[in-house]
């Protein structure tokens, strides 16, 4: 079924100012976008799967699908002040608009495309990984996005000054 998911991407900080990038060696046979989470595993970007226990950032490039250490890849850190942009995702697509009322609550993240998370905003456990912050499109904009970030159990590089 045809959706309106944008792809992720880093959409700034909390303090104005751009976001954090480093480049980081790709792991072996990769094949994540620009917009995919990505995490470290020893020493390389690697994709993230679909429940991550860490995240270092987001891809900001596509992988070479290569052998590892061939290539680098720029990553958007995720720390305390890094924002992400997600689409909006419920299990009915009806109901996927962007709300007010999600502003601070935690929530899942899941891929849906490559380079294409999403916010689930029927689910808020005690395992959610994202806290959207402000509003990027206007109220009640279906798969609308967030601006907002990853949880601090769950970022892989700690807060580096801002």
């Amino acid at each position: 079924m045809a959706h309106g998911y944008m792809i992720s991407s880093a959409v700034g900080t909390l303090t104005g100012h751009a976001h954090p990038v480093i480049n980081f060696p790709e792991a072996a046979n990769q094949t994540f976008i620009a917009g995919d989470f990505v995490y470290l595993v020893a020493g390389h970007a690697t994709i993230c799967g679909a429940d991550p226990a860490l995240i270092m950032g987001m891809a900001l490039e596509p992988a070479h699908n290569t052998t590892a250490g061939l290539y680098t890849i720029g990553v958007a850190l995720a720390l305390e002040i890094t924002l992400f942009g997600l689409c909006v995702y419920h299990a009915t697509a009806a109901s996927a608009l962007l709300a007010l009322a999600d502003l601070g609550v935690t929530k899942d993240i899941h891929p849906q495309a490559a380079g294409t998370w999403t916010v689930d905003i029927a689910v808020d456990t005690t395992t959610s990984r994202f806290v959207p912050l402000k509003l990027i499109d206007p109220v009640g904009t279906q798969y609308g996005r967030f601006a907002g970030v990853i949880c601090a159990t769950y970022r892989q590089i700690g807060f580096v000054g801002a």
